[in-house]
């Protein structure tokens, strides 16, 4: 969330702020309630939906919340593959699959930013913020460079 907060000029956080506060103060009517419920029912891609709008609302964000992460996660995928031969199982939210199939997809395509960055460079462009540094913060650095193994028994 500091990224997204950081990603957002004066005007944007402002716009932000306002937006939320009125949101919790404006009440939907019953209709409101019952059309939602109605277009939730019949198009089961509201996820889809939702954060289209955000990222139309607020553009930085939605590349940082949705964008970022997916970068992230396929990065994190791609240096556990690097381990050696293993089978993988990610689960993700359904709001980044398209993006990790996109972006993996693209790591093969001559051209494309990632193609020439190693993981650990990919990986610090989306975590590092205005004021936390990879370089600065072990925490930070072990974002970049460890990889986690669940077995069970």
């Amino acid at each position: 969330l500091v990224r997204a907060w950081e990603s957002l000029r004066f005007l944007g956080k402002l716009k932000l702020v306002l937006y939320l506060i009125w949101s919790s103060l404006k009440q939907p009517s019953q209709e409101e309630l019952q059309k939602w419920m109605e277009d939730i029912m019949k198009d089961g891609d509201l996820l889809t939906a939702s954060i289209k709008e955000l990222s139309e609302a607020f553009p930085s964000i939605g590349k940082v919340i949705i964008n970022e992460r997916d970068i992230f996660m396929f990065a994190k995928l791609r240096q556990t593959a690097s381990l050696g031969s293993r089978k993988i199982v990610a689960v993700v939210g359904a709001g980044h699959c398209n993006g990790i199939c996109r972006l993996a997809e693209d790591m093969y395509k001559p051209q494309t930013d990632m193609s020439s960055l190693s993981t650990p460079e990919i990986i610090q462009r989306v975590v590092e913020t205005k004021h936390w540094k990879v370089e600065e913060n072990d925490e930070m650095k072990a974002l970049t460079t460890d990889v986690l193994e669940l077995q069970i028994p």
